[in-house]
This record gives C-alpha cells, structure tokens and sequence, in this order.
C-alpha cells in the first residue's frame, strides 16, 4: 500500500515573496520527514511504509512511471541510519521485487562499516563518466519518449538550466 504525501501539508507552503528571514523562521522549519519516523526504524533492515509524492507533476505522468519511496535503515545495531530510497512505481507495487531491492541495499551498506552506503552506489559514481554528449542523447531520447506517450514536457527549472549551463563550462587546459 502506497502512502501519499502533500509536501505542502506540513509546511503549509511557504508563499513566493516572504524574505529568506521569514522562510528560516517558519514554524516547520527544520523538521525533517526521516526525523519524524526514526523512532520506528530502530533495527537494520527496518523499513517505513512507502510513499508517493502527491504534485502536479505525478499528475501528468502515468502512474507506473511514478516514483515511489521509504526510508530504510541501513546502519548497525545501535547506530541506525536512515536512507530515502526512491524506486519506480512497478518495483513498490510487487512485494517481491520490494523485498529484493531492501536486502540487497542493507547488505550493500554493510560492506563500507561505520559508513552506511551501499557500496554498488559508491562504486558506479566512482567509475561513472558521462560524456556532456551522451548525456545530451539520453535526455533527448527520454523527451522523445515522453512526446510520443503525450506527456507533457516543460521547460527546464532555473536550477535545471543553470546546472545545465555550468556543464557547458571547460576548465583552462594549460
């Protein structure tokens, strides 16, 4: 069963236009969902319920493209460490694949000790090298996709563009 969230209920979104002073000093500022559960995820292999995010972008796509998440502890008897874990719709829904993707992530934690993060993880971002053109290619392929399908594509978010800027960039080779 899948859980929804507003993100909007318990911050009781926070109008464009209060300074960052009036931000900071909101009465849920600095209150964080995985705080708020910990207490219930005490064991390693503990996991909370799972979650969708209720926007309105998850509106517009098909629900099995959806995004679904839980938190997981992945530290040690002891010392808990929660993780967000994010997965597809199709892998939420069947207990199974479920239950598969929450041992394989506690086991992975294990391997790095007092640091838990699957270390699958930390390898593939170590080896990883994404040429600026693939990544590009992949981009314009899931945007294709998502034409072909009729769903909607806007444009990218000012953070989006300006990381998309900052890529174009090249370091001084002298």
């Amino acid at each position: 069963q899948v859980c929804v969230i507003d993100p909007g209920k318990l911050a009781q979104r926070v109008e464009d236009g209060l300074s960052p002073g009036e931000q900071r000093d909101h009465q849920f500022a600095g209150i964080y969902d995985a705080d708020l559960i910990a207490h219930w995820l005490e064991q390693p292999g503990d996991r909370s319920a799972v979650f969708g995010i209720q926007s309105q972008i998850t509106q517009q796509i098909p629900s099995v493209l959806g995004v679904r998440f839980f938190y997981l502890n992945v530290g040690q008897p002891g010392r808990p460490h929660l993780a967000r874990v994010e997965v597809p719709a199709w892998v939420a829904a069947d207990p199974a694949w479920l239950g598969l993707a929450q041992a394989a992530l506690v086991a992975q934690a294990q391997i790095l000790g007092t640091r838990p993060y699957p270390y699958i993880l930390h390898r593939a971002h170590e080896e990883a090298v994404i040429p600026l053109e693939e990544h590009q290619q992949v981009e314009a392929m899931i945007v294709a996709e998502f034409i072909r399908r009729g769903i909607p594509v806007g444009e990218p978010s000012p953070k989006q563009f300006l990381k998309d800027v900052s890529m174009q960039k090249t370091r001084y080779q002298g």
